[in-house]
Parts: structure tokens; sequence; C-alpha cells
């Protein structure tokens, strides 16, 4: 009995025991410690053949493919600052990306290097994450093929296989300092009446550091495009597999940080664009690290098109005076005023990149004069500008 009372003593003293003093890692396996495995978009499996022991999606179902699976842990340990690392495997048919959540909001995005070997661990390692009791920490996965190994009529794809997630301390953390944190707000906004099938829009992007002592180092602006979006060109940001990413350099406490690029539309219809916003400290306000950017976009006006081949006299009117208003807005002046009107959607701050890239012809490419009469009213030339605000998560 006393050995007894001894043991059950000596286990209260370790789990009152701040981790970074009697642990210096917790390894979560992905098969015995992540449950909700069917909350992503398409479910995951067991995969223990061969003694692998680890989560994968059935990409054998085509209605599986390319899709995100996700498994989910709620956080039982000390509240503190962790590296958090996730442990996948690496597969010859398909390079996967895996993306770390916390109470649903993505902290980072890893893509596999493409191996020789089936079933290397590679290891995806995102630094500074502030976890506290009954945080969810979630690990998201797809099936892809990088179509080299042939397979049936098509080729094989790679099965978005992970094994553990591992928590670590990183030298010198402990408890989450308020006043060493962040808080990263993010906002996103374009210029609907430009919004249409075939045609060019800007995503504005405005990130702010609400915190009142610390500055955030490399933040970095994810995004996720929907079907019939794609990455045309931007200043600080690029194009990646999985979407878009705009990296900012640090912004100080109280600070605001704008940027935008451009993005082709190839459908009609509402579309939906999703944002998370990470840094290397930890943030203390999580809900307005994401937002999404919902705008409807409108079937071509082939009728305009039609009209001014009809009526050459109408088609040399309207391009007469498009290129007459352009010009005026060639000027510094008029590039001023363009951007004061784009920036009242962003707090009165923004950049002219979204405007002059529509307006230039060099991002547009073959842009007519239609739509240079469409951007010059979109911002108060010809009165009728409106303008889509992110929804925050």
């Amino acid at each position: 009995m006393t050995r007894l009372l001894s043991s059950i003593l000596a286990g209260a003293v370790l789990l009152a025991t701040p981790l970074s003093l009697h642990a210096q890692s917790i390894e979560l396996q992905a098969i015995s410690d992540f449950t909700n495995r069917e909350s992503g978009a398409v479910p995951y499996y067991l995969d223990i053949a061969g003694q692998r022991n680890v989560l994968a999606i059935n990409a054998a179902n085509p209605d599986y493919r390319n899709k995100f699976a996700r498994a989910e842990h709620e956080f039982t340990g000390p509240a503190g600052i962790y590296d958090v690392t996730i442990n996948a495997m690496g597969e010859i048919d398909g390079d996967g990306t895996y993306r770390l959540l916390i109470n649903g909001i993505v902290q980072g995005v890893g893509v596999n290097p493409p191996v020789s070997v089936d079933y290397t661990i590679i290891e995806h390692t995102f630094q500074s994450i502030a976890l506290s009791p009954e945080t969810i920490i979630a690990v998201e996965s797809n099936a892809v093929s990088n179509d080299t190994i042939p397979e049936g009529d098509g080729y094989a794809f790679a099965r978005g296989r992970w094994r553990s997630v591992v928590l670590s301390v990183p030298e010198g953390a402990g408890t989450v300092i308020t006043d060493d944190a962040i808080d990263l707000a993010l906002s996103l906004s374009t210029v609907e009446v430009l919004a249409q099938d075939g045609a060019q829009i800007p995503v504005i992007v405005s990130v702010v550091n609400q915190s009142e002592n610390t500055t955030a180092t490399s933040p970095v602006v994810t995004f996720d495009l929907p079907d019939g979006v794609t990455f045309a060109n931007g200043d600080v940001c690029s194009a990646t597999r999985t979407g878009v990413t705009c990296e900012f350099p640090e912004i100080a406490p109280g600070d605001v940080a704008n940027t935008s690029f451009n993005v082709d539309i190839s459908q009609a219809g509402w579309l939906s664009i999703s944002a998370a916003i990470s840094s290397d400290q930890a943030d203390s306000e999580r809900s307005n690290n994401t937002a999404t950017l919902t705008f409807e976009s409108d079937e071509a006006d082939d009728t305009a098109t039609n009209n001014n081949e009809t009526n050459p006299a109408t088609n040399t009117q309207a391009e007469s005076t498009a290129n007459s208003e352009t010009g005026a807005n060639n000027s510094t002046e008029g590039n001023q005023s363009a951007s004061t009107n784009a920036g009242q959607s962003l707090a009165g701050v923004t950049t002219s990149t979204s405007v002059t890239s529509n307006t230039g012809g060099s991002a547009g490419g073959g842009s007519m004069g239609l739509v240079h009469l469409l951007v010059l009213g979109c911002f108060g030339l010809l009165g009728n500008r409106r303008v889509y605000r992110a929804k925050s998560n």
C-alpha cells in the first residue's frame, strides 16, 4: 500500500511539472491519438499493412483524390509554445500536401519533396505554436499523383500518409507570455465590378499587427484558390502548388502591411478565396488570423463585343474615351487618386498594384476598352464603385 501511494504521488508531481522540465517532446500517434477521422472533405482509414501504422486516404476511390482528409487531437498538456512536427510519408507516385490546424485555423502548410524510396519519413515542422489545454490540433493531407507511375488506365496516387505529430518545447520556452505574443489581423477585398468569366481581378491583402510591444517577423499569408481562379502576378506573392503565398517583411506593433496580386477568373458564379496568416511568433488571438473573400463572377458579356463589331463608330468612340481617361490617370496625380479610392476598403492604406496592373495592360495583356472603362468606373470616375470585404472566419 505504501508503494502504491508513493507511485500515485510521484505521478501527480510529474503531471504538475511543466513539460519543459520533465520531457523534451511528446509524440502523438496518428492511428491512436487522433480521432474525428471523417471531419475533412474525405475520410482517413487506418493503414497498418507492413507495420506502417499511419492514416491514409483511399485513393482507389476517384472521389477521394485531390481532396483533404482531416484528423483531430484534443491537447491535454501544459500551456506553452511548441514546435509542432508532422511526420509524413514520402511516396514515389505523388507529393502530398500537409496542413497543421489549431482550433480550425491553418498554421502552416508543407509539401512533400519527390522521393525515390516509398514510405520515407519526411518532417514538416511549424515553429512557435501556442497550445493550451483543450486546444484542438488537426492534421490534413491529400491524395495526389505525379503522373509517373502507370496504374490501370491512368497513374498511381500517393495516399497522403502520415504517422505522428511531435510536440517539442524550444529551448528557453515555457508558458505563453502575452507581452511577447503578436496579434495579427487579416482582411481581404477585391473590386466586384471587375469579376467576370475571362477577366482578371485584384485580390487586395491587408495585415495589421495589433500587438502593443512585439514585432511580427516573417509574416506569411497562405491562400487556397478555388477551381476557376488562378494566380496571374504579384509583387510579394507567388503561386504555390496549393494556391498562393504572400511573404511580408517584419511588421512593427501597430503597423499595417498591404499588398495585392491579380487572379484570372475562368468561370461564372459565386467564388470564395480563403487565406490564413502566420509568423515566427505565437499569436495571442487566432480568431482574426483567417479570412474568406466571397464574390460573384458574371458571365462574359458577348453582346457588348458583338455590338462593337457591328458598329465600328461606337467601338472607336468607346476606345477613344477609354484611352483619353486612362491617359489622365497615367499622371502622378491620377494614380494617387485611384489609389486613394481603392484604399478606402483598407482603412485608407493600400498599394496601387491592382490599379496599375488592370489599367496599364502589362498584367491584363489583351484588355479591351470596355475593361478600361470598368476599371475607371470602379474607382469613382464613373460613379459605380462597389468593394467586397472579406468575411473573417
